[in-house]
């Protein structure tokens, strides 16, 4: 427990399997449902993202990286909850080689949904992979603040950012 003015509500961490959470102690009973409101949502949102690396693992092994080397595959996860995947295609013209993020989103287009709310990249090699920027801008295109979860199979590394971080400014047509 911290050591903070009255004014300010003391606050404390908890640890779950997932990792710390903040929660807020005050007298007043709002503040507390609050803070357990939203370190619920986290500790929600975190298991979905497990999930969906999961996923992502199982159609890790379809990727396509002949020159590379690095395989890839993307788990997505729409506002209506549903689940979209996809793996990294490589070409010998390299320029038309196809990500797992933007496989992932055009079958979520295709499918007719608009909203990515958590997108998550695996990958077999030793560090997490973030999007490239083309991935970024196709992400940013449907949900500028989507959850971005990258994670390596390997070293089980996992890390959470989101979007806005990765790409403050996308490209946008008004």
């Amino acid at each position: 427990m911290c050591q903070i003015t009255p004014s300010i509500p003391s606050y404390n961490y908890i640890q779950s399997k997932y990792g710390l959470y903040l929660i807020y102690y005050n007298y007043n009973y709002d503040t507390v449902a609050q803070a357990y409101t939203s370190a619920r949502n986290i500790e929600l949102q975190q298991n979905k993202i497990h999930e969906l690396i999961r996923k992502a693992e199982e159609v890790l092994p379809n990727s396509y990286a002949p020159y590379s080397g690095i395989h890839v595959a993307s788990a997505i996860l729409t506002d209506k909850g549903n689940i979209y995947l996809g793996v990294n295609v490589e070409n010998a013209s390299f320029g038309l080689t196809m990500c797992a993020e933007r496989t992932a989103i055009f079958d979520m287009v295709t499918h007719g949904e608009r909203k990515p709310v958590i997108v998550t990249i695996v990958t077999d090699y030793e560090e997490p992979i973030p999007p490239c920027g083309a991935c970024r801008q196709v992400i940013a295109e449907f949900n500028p603040d989507a959850i971005i979860a990258m994670y390596s199979v390997k070293t089980k590394k996992l890390i959470v950012s989101n979007l806005n971080e990765l790409l403050p400014s996308p490209f946008k047509i008004k």
